[in-house]
C-alpha cells in the first residue's frame, strides 16, 4: 500500500516510496505538496509516482 508522503522532503519521500517498488518522478523542488497515487491504495511494482513539490 502506498504510504503518505505529503510535508516529506524528496530523499526521504524517494527512499520511502522506493522500498515498496515505486518509481519516483518529482516535478519542482522544496517538500511534498501532492503524490499521484493517493496513500493507502494497493500498487503494482514499478509503477509511476508523481510528487508535486513546492
Amino acid at each position: 500500500m502506498v504510504p503518505n508522503v505529503v510535508g516529506m522532503g524528496l530523499i526521504d519521500a524517494t527512499y520511502m516510496l522506493e522500498k515498496f517498488g515505486l518509481f519516483v518522478q518529482p516535478v519542482g523542488s522544496g517538500i511534498v505538496r501532492e503524490q499521484s497515487i493517493k496513500a493507502g491504495l494497493r500498487i503494482n511494482k514499478g509503477q509511476k509516482i508523481i510528487l508535486q513539490l513546492g
